[in-house]
């Protein structure tokens, strides 16, 4: 069995810088540009309206086990918990709040877990499109355009846990927090909105299971 984490913005491994577009630009009215540019040196950037809310899913719509992983992961998340970094110093997280899941996240994940049993993969990078590259990318073009915070006013984050092999949510979640100290972290940060996803893989594939976990959010730093 197999876990693998990401984060895109501010995290360990893959990170981008975001910001508002040019302001000497005229955009129409109730838009702006937001820029991106990832830790590889990729750039892109995505329109989006200043008044953009989340889209929230009914939790009544997941399969079992995708209730049972988002249930399981709320679970650890209004507990708190701790993770050990690899020089062996321990991180507390105080309890947060759940994790609302958004629909246009859900989306960029089942879409990505389908994509690596299609492909027969098992990586955050899909090299089939470049629209399609990395989680930031898919999140926004399924539809999830946050608006860059002010200067001073936090940072934005997008991040992808994946599992693979598992066949319950309680072993993904167990997995994450035991095998390394990026997969525990990204359960208990205080991301706002995300979405999990199962897809099983079919004959051929490397894994039985595809897991992944997409969040975002903004945190002040």
């Amino acid at each position: 069995m197999k876990t693998v984490w990401l984060g895109v913005v501010g995290a360990a491994l893959l990170g981008a810088l975001v910001s508002c577009g040019d302001t000497s630009v005229k955009e129409p009215a109730g838009e702006v540009t937001v820029n991106v540019t990832e830790q590889d040196g990729s750039a892109f950037s995505y329109t989006t309206r200043v008044d953009f809310r989340p889209t929230l899913k009914p939790v009544s719509e997941l399969s079992a086990d995708e209730a049972a992983l988002l249930t399981a992961l709320n679970g650890e998340r209004a507990r708190g918990g701790s993770c050990t970094d690899p020089q062996g110093k321990v991180h507390v997280y105080a309890k947060t709040g759940e994790l609302s899941l958004e629909a246009n996240i859900y989306v960029a994940a089942q879409g990505h877990a389908q994509a690596m049993v299609n492909g027969n993969f098992a990586s955050h990078v899909n090299t089939s499109d470049i629209s399609l590259r990395t989680p930031m990318r898919r999140m926004v073009k399924a539809g999830y355009r946050p608006v860059a915070p002010a200067q001073g006013k936090g940072e934005l984050y997008f991040e992808e846990s994946l599992a693979f092999g598992q066949l319950t949510a309680a072993e993904v979640v167990q997995a994450w927090k035991t095998e390394s100290f990026l997969h525990c972290r990204a359960i208990y940060i205080p991301l706002n909105y995300g979405a999990v996803t199962v897809v099983n893989g079919r004959a051929g594939n490397q894994y039985g299971r595809y897991w992944v976990l997409n969040t975002s959010g903004v945190i002040m730093n």
